[in-house]
């Protein structure tokens, strides 16, 4: 199996995980492996600073609306060991 095939049903949970948690925002799921964050916010309405110009691609990004307030929701599928040290390295900038 390759990552990309995990995407979709990576996607289905984290959209059926968001609106049993979110009932009253509008929930937001992506495949957004293939561009950069700030890019896909965006295409959504949000302008994040933090992201802006940061060549970061999400494989699977939820986003959680509500009126002028967002949380965004990341899940990453990888085969590499390296991973986590990658990860933590995203969770620092974001």
């Amino acid at each position: 199996m390759r990552e990309f095939d995990l995407y979709p049903p990576m996607c289905e949970w984290l959209e059926n995980y968001l609106k049993s948690k979110y009932k009253r925002s509008e929930i937001i799921v992506v495949d957004a492996h293939s561009e950069r964050l700030d890019r896909v916010l965006l295409k959504h309405g949000i302008v994040y600073d933090v992201a802006t110009g940061i060549d970061i691609q999400i494989d699977v990004l939820g986003i959680v609306k509500n009126n002028d307030k967002f949380k965004l929701f990341f899940i990453e599928a990888k085969k590499d060991k390296t991973y986590p040290k990658r990860f933590r390295s995203i969770m620092g900038v974001l």
